[in-house]
């Protein structure tokens, strides 16, 4: 193992925590995985006032904009993307479905939607259910994906009670495509 790798000890460390969590602790365990992240999520947290901002705000504007960063200079950073990516995967495993929307909606889709070159950069630290994922996405952005040697299935989630009221906005009809209410395959 190169001294760029991540120990195979510290991914699964991660993917336990992901795992393990909940939709309203995902953030602060990206945070507190990944330092880098404080100064970013302090500022929005300040901006919130008392109120503490949902899951979704801070992946879409915190972790996302740190991914994105951190792709546009992949090789430098190599390491934090192949543990991000790791957390990732577990996320995109988890039993509850709000928690795998989490990366569908705000991260994987912000890869696709900043610039083609993210996605090929991204595939490389995916695993086999956040590749699925990102490849759905992809075409919606106009990306054409890459073929996969192995199809993979994403297994059933549980939805629980709590997720199903309406998560989208209620002045819209439904829910847009990309926001599914079902298990995805």
């Amino acid at each position: 193992m190169s001294a760029a790798e991540p120990s195979s000890v510290k991914i699964e460390h991660l993917r336990s925590q992901v795992r393990d969590a909940t939709y309203t602790q995902m953030p602060e365990i990206f945070v507190a995985a990944f330092p880098a992240m404080r100064p970013a999520y302090d500022e929005l947290l300040a901006e919130w006032d008392d109120e503490v901002p949902g899951a979704t705000i801070v992946f879409d504007d915190v972790i996302g904009d740190y991914l994105l960063d951190l792709l546009r200079d992949a090789d430098q950073h190599a390491e934090t993307l192949t543990r991000i990516f790791a957390m990732l995967e577990a996320m995109a495993l988890h039993d509850v479905l709000i928690v795998r929307h989490l990366v569908y909606v705000t991260l994987l889709e912000q890869i696709v939607n900043a610039r083609p070159f993210l996605y090929e950069t991204a595939i490389r630290f995916t695993g086999p259910a956040t590749r699925h994922e990102l490849d759905d996405v992809a075409p919606r952005f106009g990306i054409r994906p890459q073929p996969v040697a192995t199809p993979f299935t994403i297994p059933p989630a549980r939805i629980l009670p709590d997720e199903s009221k309406p998560w989208w906005d209620e002045d819209d009809d439904e829910p847009s495509a990309h926001h599914r209410t079902d298990t995805l395959t």
